[in-house]
């Protein structure tokens, strides 16, 4: 019975030795796995820094450059000058309409005139009421009993528009100048005032009082005289 006791306290002894090397071993192993993964995790999140890895990012090469600078290049001959003439073309439209509008309402006033006003057939606004928008400016022939209605003294409705080419300088785009001598000829030799050739500061609208033409007084498109915005 001594013997059979002693020999069952040894077979508990080794299980026990046993079974605490496998939780050591066990330890042991988990802690060197979070260590690899670790060091896994920490070149992972340094490629970028690492100088070895960057150098091996490849770029643009010289030919694919020189085809981008070459399709650029191309690119900026083609669709810069017509980049220009829409522009140009886009003035000379609205410089023709303004005209449009300016004209209508000239015509209009002057049968309100005769209509109206008791005025001689063939009485024409003067460069004043054309520049005020009014064709009651100065009371002759039109007063304001005559036309009470605001809006009917008005040559264009939403007021004097402006000219497109007017110069840089010019001190208004929207007025309107009586001509002098030969500036009236609006052929493009010389401007409103017919005392020199257009300048940048020129701008606005030429009128004839004479005859109730009204042009542009600019010479500012690129078309060589007597085919500029003051022909429209």
């Amino acid at each position: 019975m001594s013997a059979k006791h002693n020999f069952s306290g040894v077979s508990k002894t080794r299980e026990l030795s046993v079974s605490k090397n496998l939780i050591v071993g066990s330890k042991k192993i988990s802690e060197n796995y979070q260590r690899v993964n670790l060091r896994v995790s920490n070149f992972i999140g340094q490629q970028g820094k690492d100088p070895r890895i960057m150098n091996k990012q490849y770029g643009f090469t010289i030919i694919e450059l020189t085809m981008v600078i070459m399709l650029v290049a191309i690119l900026a001959v083609v669709a810069i000058p017509q980049f220009v003439d829409f522009r140009t073309e886009a003035k000379n439209a609205a410089t023709q309409s303004a005209l449009g509008a300016l004209r209508t309402g000239i015509v209009t006033q002057i049968n309100q005139e005769v209509l109206r006003c008791a005025a001689v057939n063939g009485t024409l606004p003067t460069a004043a009421q054309v520049n005020a928008n009014d064709i009651t400016t100065g009371a002759s022939p039109c007063t304001t009993t005559m036309v009470a209605n605001t809006n009917e003294r008005l040559f264009v409705a939403n007021g004097i528009p402006a000219n497109p080419w007017s110069g840089s300088a010019a001190a208004s785009t929207t007025a309107v100048t009586a001509c002098a001598g030969t500036g009236c000829a609006h052929d493009g030799t010389k401007s409103c005032a017919g005392a020199a050739a257009y300048a940048n500061t020129d701008g606005g609208w030429c009128y004839d009082p004479t005859v109730g033409t009204i042009w542009a007084n600019s010479g500012n498109n690129g078309t060589a005289a007597p085919n500029g915005e003051y022909s429209f």
